[in-house]
Order: structure tokens, then sequence, then C-alpha cells
């Protein structure tokens, strides 16, 4: 089961890639910057933070869920980094966001598991409230990072950086946990269908609250990520990120129906999201067309990838009448 869900989104991850070419080539062609080391290391800086929400999203959108407290997740993570090191220490408050990520996620899933809420409201819910507590913590753009922190995060060398190692150790570590651990294998068992891995003896309302802790956690270090990289915080970091995580996940495959997904159309997904905003702002494209663009291909995504029952039905009753058709005529030719 696992190896022939794999196999699936391997094929359904085809269309993300060949539109990240599209998109490089485009870059190329149409800026005289972009095949530059300066916009590789902004393209990785884009692409790490949203990397790690991106797999945090895929986690849970596999299991038929989804998540939009992510990207205000990340930015109350950043906030708190940047505040209360000041105070207690880079270590201290690290421990503490990891402890919020923890709450947070927990809430998450009970809403969705033990209260019956739709993912989408009690995820919205928490996104205010996450929201909220950033802007009290955080009311305008401040704080500060440990200079030895910051020059780690923004360390690069030739064609390495710690955020291209960031983006690596955070693909390998999601790889493994859908591919190679007993969880992962749960994962793709209730988000095929619930009922089935129910019966089966597979916890589903715990390992359901497990996958959204699991997302809170990327989430908050990719704030931290962010914190620490730009050596301040601001509680609106996060804005774009539940939609740009969503769509980097749906554009690599990772089907909304549950039951489909994986890492490596993820990856491509988010890089490609990553070098889109890239290449519009390097275009002066205004703000608000970006939104549209980024709406218009998460709908394009959707459309190539959603297993709409009535159009799987019809797919199937046209191949059913294609065999029909094949027996009758070979009905026929041994008549004659």
């Amino acid at each position: 089961m696992l190896q022939g869900s794999y196999a699936r989104h391997a094929k359904r991850a085809i269309p993300g890639y060949l539109m990240l070419v599209v998109l490089i080539l485009s870059g190329v062609f149409f800026s005289e910057y972009f095949a530059t080391a300066r916009n590789y290391y902004s393209i990785l800086n884009q692409s790490a933070s949203l990397v790690l929400c991106a797999m945090g999203q895929t986690l849970v959108i596999m299991i038929g869920g989804i998540d939009l407290s992510i990207g205000h997740v990340m930015a109350l993570s950043a906030c708190m980094v940047a505040t209360y090191n000041e105070t207690m220490g880079m270590m201290p408050a690290i421990l503490m966001v990891l402890l919020m990520g923890v709450i947070v996620g927990t809430c998450n899933g009970i809403g969705v598991t033990k209260l019956g809420l739709p993912p989408m409201i009690m995820t919205m819910a928490t996104q205010f409230i996450c929201r909220g507590i950033a802007l009290i913590i955080r009311p305008r753009a401040g704080g500060s990072i440990p200079k030895p922190v910051y020059k780690f995060f923004t360390w690069k060398s030739g064609p390495f950086s710690t955020m291209l190692f960031v983006i690596l150790i955070a693909t390998i570590l999601m790889f493994y946990i859908l591919q190679c651990s007993r969880f992962g294998r749960k994962m793709y068992a209730i988000g095929g269908n619930p009922v089935a891995a129910r019966k089966n003896g597979i916890d589903v309302d715990t390992n359901t609250i497990a996958a959204y802790v699991i997302t809170a956690l990327f989430a908050v270090v990719a704030g931290i990520i962010v914190a620490a990289r730009m050596g301040s915080a601001d509680a609106y970091c996060g804005d774009t990120y539940a939609l740009d995580s969503i769509t980097a996940t749906v554009i690599g495959g990772t089907g909304m129906e549950g039951g489909v997904g994986g890492v490596t159309g993820t990856l491509g997904g988010a890089i490609l999201v990553a070098i889109l905003s890239n290449v519009m702002n390097m275009l002066r494209i205004d703000t608000m067309a970006q939104y549209l663009v980024r709406g218009a291909i998460l709908i394009l995504a959707l459309v190539i990838h959603f297993d709409n029952p009535s159009r799987s039905a019809s797919k199937k009753v046209g191949k059913n009448r294609k065999q029909e058709e094949k027996q009758k005529e070979r009905g026929d030719g041994h008549e004659q």
C-alpha cells in the first residue's frame, strides 16, 4: 500500500517539476539578475522557511485535514524568540516556543478529533489566537537575536549555505517519517480510509493529533529560522505562508482528498512558489497581482490533481465501455 501510494504521488509530482523548469527558464529569460549568486542565496532564504511549513502541511493534508494556522504559528514563534531571548537567553526561548508548538498542535488535533470541528474552522480559530498573542508580544517589528546565532543562520560559502542544509534536513526528516516509519504508514492508511484504518486497530484520533503537533513544530522551527536570519521579528511575517504552503503541497501532488502524498513533490512545489515570488518581485509585479497569480496556480493544481468522485466515475464508465466494445469486436471476429 505504501509503495503504491508513493508511486502514485511520484506521477502526480511530474507537472509541478515541469512548471518549475519552465519558471526557471522564464526567470533567466526575463531578468539578467536571476541567474546570479546573490539571487541564488535569496531564493534559498525564501525557500527554507516555506519548505518547513510545506512539509508540515503535507502531513495534515495527506490525512484529509488542513492547517491554516501554520503561518501565524511561525510568526508567533519568531516574535517570542526575538523578544524573550533578550531576558531569558536563546536556548530557554527556543524551548519555550517548541512547547508553544506542541500546545497549539495538540489543540488543533483535539479540536478536529474529539470536538469534531472541521479542520479549516479549527485551524482558522487558532490562526486568529496566534495572531493576537504575537501582536501583544510584538506590536511593532523589532527584537533582537544574538550575533553568533545570526551569523550561523546567514552563513554561506560557494554553493552552500545554512539555509540549504535546513532544506535538506527538513526533507530527509519528513521523508523518513512518511516512508520509513510505522507512523508514516498509519498516515497513509488514515488518509486513504479512516474507517478501515480504525477497524484495523489504528488509533486514528491519537495519530491525527500527532500529525497536527508535528506540523506545528515544523512551523515553530520555521519561525526560529526567520527571526534568526532577519535578526528581528514581525507579527505579520507569516501572513502568506498558509496559502503558500498549501499551494506548494498541492502542486507537489499531495491529494486534498487524503491518502496520497510525499516529500518529493512538496520540495519541488515549495521551491517553485519561492522562485515564483522571486521572479514577480524582480519584474516589479504589484503585491495584489501576486496574490491573484498564487490563487490561480492553486486552482490550477487542484484541477489537475483533485480526484473528483463524479469525474473518477465517468472515467470508469468510459473504460468499461471501451472494454465491452473490444470484447464485442473479438466476438464478431470469431463468428466470421
